[in-house]
């Protein structure tokens, strides 16, 4: 590739604006890029979904070596969708900023979240999460950006919580990893059920009773009225004997629901 010079650094330059300088340089940008998705719990298909992008063939080509640095224009974007992220983040490089001041370093708040998983219950599947083509990008209100990697959202599906959220709705919840302590009665909560292989998500209330935690379906259906208890921390993530291994993964913290009236699914 034929390179120009930039008379302002005297480095070589594409002519797309790119700055090489490199292998080092150019896998210092790829971990710089990796930090910031993992950081943000995103994958390369819903940085490029998020973006807008038709395809996210421009990061698969970097990280694969076909390229040694995104285009100015798509770092730009990038830097627009995430307002907190800086040019030095994305590049790999230490924050002029970070290092003389790092108690005031911001937190990332992302300015939406990827909408991958879909309540329903009695569905049983092999995984949590949507295919792509079903995914949603949730925009996320000024207020609760500050939630940012410690939260997801979930889709309302049918049979799914009629009792609380019509058919359709978009639910985010806040992480939940039980060192928050019980949460109070009658919130509503994101429940992963296993049952071998199968995963069943739902959207259910939190009660006590005679001093244990329990969890009632927010669904109008018949067939899904019986109450279950959380398992135990040692039985998290695994099935044995035929039970079925209840987690309680999210506290649901916002939610938008369609118009009564609408029907949207």
């Amino acid at each position: 590739m034929n390179h120009k010079s930039d008379n302002s650094t005297g480095q070589p330059v594409a002519p797309d604006g790119v700055l090489f300088e490199g292998a080092e340089a150019a896998d210092r940008r790829r971990g710089g890029l990796r930090d910031f998705l993992k950081a943000r719990n995103l994958r390369v298909s819903d940085l490029a979904r998020t973006l807008g992008l038709s395809t996210a063939n421009a990061f698969y080509n970097f990280f694969n070596g076909h390229s040694d640095a995104l285009s100015l224009p798509l770092i730009e974007m990038i830097l627009d969708c995430y307002p907190d992220t800086t040019f030095d983040e994305l590049m790999g490089r230490p924050s002029r900023q970070a290092l003389l001041l790092p108690a005031r370093r911001a937190t990332a708040r992302p300015r939406s979240i990827i909408v991958r998983s879909e309540a329903r219950m009695g569905v049983w599947r092999n995984t949590v999460e949507l295919s792509p083509e079903r995914q949603v990008v949730l925009p996320l209100p000024h207020p609760i950006k500050r939630l940012g990697a410690k939260a997801f959202g979930v889709a309302v599906g049918l049979p799914g919580a009629e009792r609380a959220y019509p058919a359709g709705s978009l639910l985010l919840a806040r992480v939940y990893d039980g060192r928050q302590g019980p949460p109070a009665d009658r919130t509503r909560v994101v429940v992963h059920r296993r049952r071998g292989p199968k995963i069943e998500v739902t959207i259910r209330e939190v009660f006590t009773r005679d001093g244990e935690l329990w969890l009632e379906g927010c669904s109008t259906c018949v067939e899904q009225q019986t109450p279950l208890q959380p398992s135990l921390p040692l039985a998290r993530g695994r099935a044995a004997g035929g039970t079925d291994v209840v987690d309680i993964v999210g506290v649901v913290v916002w939610a938008w629901v369609p118009q009564t009236g609408t029907t949207i699914i």
